[in-house]
């Protein structure tokens, strides 16, 4: 998963989230009467609140672990060259 598409993912969700959040105050102006409207709109505002909130910490999440495997790649780099440098030395110490 790249950052761009992260990036695209979250601008999706808040754009839908506006999109809602904009829709339920027109109606409670226009029809304050449509209680069960109001409601169920209010409590998917609510959810999508929650999964933003969740979709943030993931995106935390994933760009620690990608900077951790960079970071574990480095050390088995770093490590890879050590052995090869011991067994070049150690090639050379039998001639």
């Amino acid at each position: 998963m790249s950052e761009l598409n992260i990036f695209l993912a979250k601008l999706d969700l808040k754009h839908v989230s506006l999109q809602i959040e904009r829709t339920l105050q027109e109606i409670k102006e226009t029809r304050p009467e449509r209680v069960d409207y109001i409601n169920s709109m209010s409590e998917a505002v609510n959810k999508l609140n929650v999964a933003r909130k969740t979709f943030q910490q993931l995106e935390k999440d994933y760009l620690l672990l990608q900077k951790r495997n960079i970071d574990l790649e480095i050390i088995s780099l770093k490590a890879i060259d050590q052995i090869k440098k011991m067994k070049d030395n150690a090639t050379l110490q039998k001639l």
